[in-house]
């Protein structure tokens, strides 16, 4: 029994350990899209997932959210002529 409660365990870690990989990877896609696309082409499910994710209290410091902070603190750009 001993030998299945270390096992489990081990699983629950490597599964943490695997969800903040995919969370990594996936503020990499949500800033390569806003900074490609200039958040013009965000999907709803791209959208609420990082909604989610911000909102979040235990992600409130990071490093993702600072930059889109710093982000819309930018003067913004004048749009294009048609």
């Amino acid at each position: 029994m001993a030998t299945k409660k270390i096992s489990i365990l081990e699983k629950i870690n490597q599964t943490e350990l695997r969800i903040k990989e995919l969370v990594k990877e996936r503020n990499k896609e949500l800033f390569d899209i806003i900074t490609r696309f200039n958040a013009i082409s965000i999907d709803n499910n791209l959208l609420s997932g990082f909604i989610i994710f911000a909102l979040n209290p235990d992600n409130k410091d990071h490093p993702i959210l600072k930059e889109f902070k710093e982000l819309g603190k930018r003067p913004k750009l004048p749009s294009k002529s048609k």
